[in-house]
């Protein structure tokens, strides 16, 4: 009995094949750059290394995958900045490393600079550090009102502001 394949069929095929040769030459280019950092011997020098290829890639899974191959407190580092990489606010609070959290949602607050993030933190001292980030990036003074507890610290909300302000370049051209 001769069955002939349907031409749909056979592209589902053709293409599933090349997508699991590019998938398996990706990994095994991840592997070879991943084994020169093997070669490092600090421990967390090595996390870094691979944390680098982590960061280079083009999918959150991928690099996710590339970070469950650090075997030192690296891997909550390298997980928190695949999160801001993919504006991933979910995988902030995945990490069972509460100054991780923290320090993951206030990176995403600045990038995104979205003060709503910071209302998400726990301690007030690290919800004022995210607003005063916030404030940076976005020039905006009216951020550090958000600012609780301490009056010095919002007052250096507002300087660091100011100044970020001062050091922009100007449109205006001078003769």
């Amino acid at each position: 009995m001769n069955r002939k394949i349907k031409p749909s069929r056979f592209i589902f095929i053709f293409l599933a094949g090349i997508f699991t040769i590019l998938l398996a030459a990706c990994n095994s280019r991840n592997d070879q750059e991943i084994s020169t950092c093997k070669d490092v011997e600090n421990l967390v020098d090595r996390g870094m290394c691979i944390q680098e290829i982590a960061l280079t890639q083009e999918s959150e899974n991928a690099a996710l995958g590339v970070c469950e191959k650090i075997d030192s407190g690296v891997r909550n580092t390298c997980t928190r900045n695949v999160a801001v990489k993919f504006d991933n606010k979910p995988l902030c609070f995945d990490n069972p490393n509460e100054v991780e959290t923290y320090i993951c949602l206030t990176n995403l607050a600045e990038k995104k600079k979205d003060r709503k993030i910071c209302e998400e933190i726990a301690r007030p001292s690290d919800q004022n550090l995210c607003y005063r980030k916030v404030a940076v990036a976005t020039l905006d003074e009216a951020v550090c009102e958000n600012v609780t507890e301490d009056e010095s610290f919002k007052q250096n909300c507002k300087d660091a502001v100011t100044y970020t302000r001062s050091m922009q370049p100007t449109d205006a051209v001078t003769p």
